[in-house]
């Protein structure tokens, strides 16, 4: 988990084929969940339908993997990066998972948030700062739910999955 564009989606891949396990983005099931057939964002999604319904079909997309850890266990999810804002969500994942809070220099963020656009919730008379402050207010929810904190801070992919990987050795979780 982590605030947009840290690199929940392509640390969270590279992990799961790293370890064989199945890979999972709440943000793709989200997108299902609306509607199958189409290609719509979560962005169009949230700005069509608005936070209420979003949350919804966050918590239900959330509650759904929740019960494939559950069944099958062994998989790597990729949160949205507001998903610690919903209890819903965060209560059915939490649960069931390890969760490691991707942390990256919040000028990095703001520099690829600006590259590939504003998030829709994201007050746009203002958005650096809003943006400076929700990564603030987010990290210390990120911080407060991880059971990891892992910086990666610019580095490759391929480093932090061996931080990764050693980080869990010594806390004692096994993936084989």
């Amino acid at each position: 988990m982590g605030i947009k564009h840290c690199g929940k989606s392509t640390i969270g891949r590279a992990w799961a084929e790293w370890i064989g396990w199945d890979f999972f983005d709440l943000d793709e099931m989200i997108q299902q969940e609306f509607d199958p057939q189409a290609q719509i964002s979560v962005r169009e999604i949230y700005n069509q339908r608005g936070e209420d319904e979003f949350r919804a079909l966050e918590a239900l997309s959330s509650a759904k993997l929740a019960l494939g850890m559950i069944r099958k266990g062994r998989m790597v999810i990729s949160l949205g990066g507001s998903t610690i804002e919903n209890p819903v969500a965060m209560g059915a994942l939490g649960k069931f998972g390890f969760l490691v809070y991707l942390e990256e220099k919040p000028e990095t963020l703001v520099q690829r948030v600006e590259a590939r656009g504003y998030p829709p919730y994201v007050d746009m008379a203002r958005p650096r700062e809003h943006f400076l402050e929700l990564i603030e207010k987010r990290g210390k929810l990120y911080r407060e739910k991880a059971d990891l904190a892992l910086p990666v801070m610019g580095k490759s992919v391929q480093a932090v999955i061996i931080i990764l990987e050693k980080e869990l050795e010594v806390r004692g979780y096994g993936w084989k």
